[in-house]
């Protein structure tokens, strides 16, 4: 049960830690810091760059790990509730983790190409068409 408690607790503040920074992101109300959100040399090189790589990783995360938590937490609930063994348990809260970290290790790569991108178009000149 102990398993279960820390996984549904975590599984809630990671949610609640995405959605803010979903919000915070798409409206470029997250400034650059060295705390949260994706940090890298890229990602810092300029503020067109920290706020697309935001954007674009704060997008990832909350559609590819929060539905990976929520379906994991009703898993938990629902072996909980037809009290399945402590294998059962621990195999769906470590699943869970492995996604999360899969995802969010695309998520960081996305951010990365987009600050790139967004860096790269701020630095070429304007030309006439």
């Amino acid at each position: 049960m102990v398993v279960a408690g820390c996984f549904l607790i975590l599984s809630v503040v990671v949610v609640v830690l995405i959605i803010r920074g979903y919000y915070l992101a798409m409206n470029d109300q997250l400034p650059s810091n060295l705390t949260f959100g994706f940090r890298s040399p890229s990602t810092l090189s300029s503020e067109s760059a920290w706020y697309a790589s935001q954007r674009t990783g704060f997008s990832w995360l909350l559609f590819g790990v929060c539905p990976v938590l929520v379906i994991g937490s009703i898993l938990t609930l629902v072996s909980i509730g037809f009290r399945k063994s402590f294998i059962e348990l621990v195999g769906i809260s470590t699943a869970s983790w492995l996604l999360v970290v899969g995802i969010g290790v695309i998520a960081h790569i996305q951010a990365e190409n987009a600050a790139e991108k967004a860096s790269s178009a701020s630095a070429q000149p304007l030309t006439a068409k």
